[in-house]
């Protein structure tokens, strides 16, 4: 991709599942100052694509929660927008500062640390992207961007998630081509709703579901370790999917009306 030469000052915050705007902004031509990253679980996150490319041009990083010490550095440094997808931590407000959130939903619906497993789960047709300030309450920010997609009808959260990455290059590039109007226009988000963040039980299938619960739960972890139970035992499945038939070309597992196949990687009794 060629590089364009926009020379905003810029700090980024996230792990790799932001990695796609990390890059867009270097790929517009923004002077990265700095990478917040943090602490990942290696088992379904990582920080190794973000570390890499700030090792790449050459800045420094973190893995610290990011301070309000931190913020007057960038600001101290000239930095004119700081902006975060895919972050653990809280980042503290400071209106002297713009702010921006990537958040993989058509906010106001769907807030929350993980809503997108949700969507997949309810059935949702459409998806999106919202770029929105960063404000007290997470992802109640001014909205300053919104891109929408539709969601198939056996969309899987690695399908959605490919969808939302493609969506974040040409909307970076939106928001810094007219950075200060879209910033100054941003509109107020109003009532919206939490999706709660799943547990244990959202991405547990057991035999006496019916095939289409079984399918869903599957589609909407894809990528992420699924529990299944079966005849008093609890099975660890990674990239499960059900059949209403024996797959072919691959061992299957016969579970209530059809089958699973995929990665198993843990048996324990229940």
């Amino acid at each position: 991709m060629t590089t364009r030469s926009n020379g905003k000052k810029v700090a980024f915050v996230g792990f790799d599942d932001g990695f796609a705007a990390m890059e867009a902004l270097a790929n517009e031509g923004c002077q990265l100052l700095k990478l917040f990253t943090c602490q990942v679980d290696p088992a379904t996150e990582s920080n190794a694509q973000v570390i890499a490319k700030a090792q790449q041009l050459q800045i420094p990083y973190t893995t610290q929660k990011i301070t309000r010490q931190d913020l007057q550095w960038l600001k101290d440094n000239g930095c004119q927008l700081l902006l975060s997808a895919a972050y653990y931590h809280k980042i503290p407000t400071d209106p002297t500062l713009p702010m921006v959130n990537i958040h993989p939903t058509c906010l106001p619906r769907g807030r929350g640390g993980w809503p997108t497993p949700v969507m997949i789960l309810r059935g949702e047709k459409q998806g999106g992207v919202t770029f929105h300030k960063i404000a007290s309450g997470f992802d109640t920010g001014d909205i300053i961007l919104q891109h929408t997609f539709p969601l198939a009808e056996d969309e899987d959260l690695e399908t959605l998630m490919a969808k939302v990455y493609r969506q974040i290059p040409p909307m970076v590039h939106e928001l810094l081509s007219d950075f200060d109007r879209l910033y100054q226009n941003a509109k107020p988000q109003g009532p919206g709703e939490v999706y709660p963040t799943p547990t244990d039980a959202d991405f547990t299938v057991t035999e006496q579901m019916p095939a289409q619960q079984i399918d869903r739960i599957l589609r909407a972890f894809r990528g992420f370790p699924c529990l299944v139970h079966k005849g008093g035992w609890e099975y660890v499945l990674l990239h499960g999917a059900y059949h209403s038939a024996p797959p072919a070309g691959g061992p299957a597992f016969p579970f209530g009306p059809g089958y699973l196949s995929g990665e198993w990687l843990e048996k324990h009794p229940l």
